[in-house]
């Protein structure tokens, strides 16, 4: 609030206009979830790619993270994860 003072509406303004870019992609983040836990888990072609998504992020650590543990394990925020992952998905 110190940039906005005591106005309130413009600190919610500034605080909307920070953090819903990551809100969004929160949103994303659990619909592709649900998706990949209703439809992908037990086909073998999405259980290869993590097969080899594991391998890259083994051997590249610092080139390849999964979508999973971007969200989980790291400080990336959720809108750049989600970018990252659909253009890694796109990859596979």
């Amino acid at each position: 609030m110190s940039e906005e003072g005591d106005d309130w509406d413009a600190c919610f303004k500034a605080y909307e206009i920070a953090r819903k870019v990551n809100g969004d992609a929160i949103q994303d983040l659990s619909l592709h979830n649900f998706i990949v836990m209703r439809d992908k888990t037990a086909d073998p072609k999405f259980l290869l790619q993590k097969k080899i998504e594991k391998h890259f992020s083994t051997k590249h650590p610092d080139k390849w993270l999964p979508l999973y543990s971007m969200v989980t394990f790291s400080d990336i925020p959720y809108a750049d994860a989600w970018r990252l992952g659909q253009k890694q998905e796109a990859m596979m």
